[in-house]
Order: structure tokens, then C-alpha cells, then sequence
């Protein structure tokens, strides 16, 4: 699995009309990420892994329940997966149990080798960035030192 390590189209939410070059590049399977999609039984499941993993490539961020799928991604992972899927989604109709979305979060999260950022870790990278801005003005220079700052 590659890094995320790429500019994000969207922030927080589904960026309006996603082209199919956009599609298959942020939620374009590969064969580890099948591999491990199919680890989950039901369609539905997979669906919702895929999409998280997908959503994660594109944003950064866990996808929310209530966040509504656009139907293009809806169908082209289904595609992907070569399964039938809903025409109009939100991961809280897909999901019967809350705990499953966590999981499939998890999992996407996992994919990539993120880890969780604690409250102290938190605290000390903002005073690692802080003192940073003194000498970087640039937003991608401080991100470059926070991306060292978490490797």
C-alpha cells in the first residue's frame, strides 16, 4: 500500500462531480486492497470497506455515517467489487450495526499504516509546528515538517 502522500481533492465531504480518471484513481482497487475487502462477508460490507478506503485516499479522513455517497461512486465501486450497488447511499443506510462502521474505518486506516495521534502526541507536534512557523512561512513547509515530525 502506498503513503498517502498525494493533495486531496476534497475536505471533509465529496467533491462535487468527481471525473473517472479522479474515480479510478482514488477508489480504483488494487489487488492487496481486493484481497483484504474480501476478507468481509456480504456484499454490503465490502461496499462499505472499500468506500472507506477510497474516501480515505481522497480526503485524509474517515468517511462519517452521514455523509451521502454520490452515486457515480457508489457505482463505480460496485462495479469494482462486481457487485450490485445502491443507487443512493449514506454509509448509516448501509451499516445495520454502528460498531461496523468502526471497523471498516479501522481497517482503512490500517491499510495505509496510519496509526492513532494520542492527546500528548497532539500537543507536542503543535509546539514541533509552532516553533516551525518561526522559521517556515509556507503551508507545504510546515507540512513537510510535520510529516517528518510523524514518520
Amino acid at each position: 500500500m502506498q503513503p498517502l502522500d498525494h493533495r486531496y481533492l476534497g475536505f471533509q465531504r465529496f467533491p462535487d462531480g468527481l471525473s473517472g480518471s479522479e474515480l479510478a484513481h482514488f477508489f480504483g482497487l488494487s489487488e492487496v486492497d481486493r484481497s483484504i475487502i474480501l476478507q468481509h462477508r456480504g456484499p454490503l460490507n465490502r461496499l462499505g470497506v472499500a468506500l472507506q478506503l477510497g474516501y480515505l485516499r481522497l480526503t485524509g479522513l474517515p468517511m462519517s455515517a452521514i455523509d451521502m455517497i454520490a452515486p457515480d461512486v457508489l457505482a463505480y465501486v460496485g462495479a469494482e467489487l462486481g457487485i450490485a450497488a445502491p443507487r443512493l447511499a449514506s454509509l448509516r443506510a448501509m451499516y445495520r450495526r454502528r460498531r461496523t462502521l468502526f471497523e471498516h474505518q479501522t481497517v482503512a486506516k490500517e491499510m495505509f499504516g496510519l496509526k492513532p495521534l494520542f492527546d500528548h502526541a497532539e500537543r507536542t507536534l503543535v509546539s514541533f509546528l509552532r516553533r516551525s512557523a518561526v522559521e517556515h512561512f509556507a503551508t507545504k513547509d510546515l507540512v513537510r515538517s510535520a510529516r517528518i515530525w510523524l514518520s
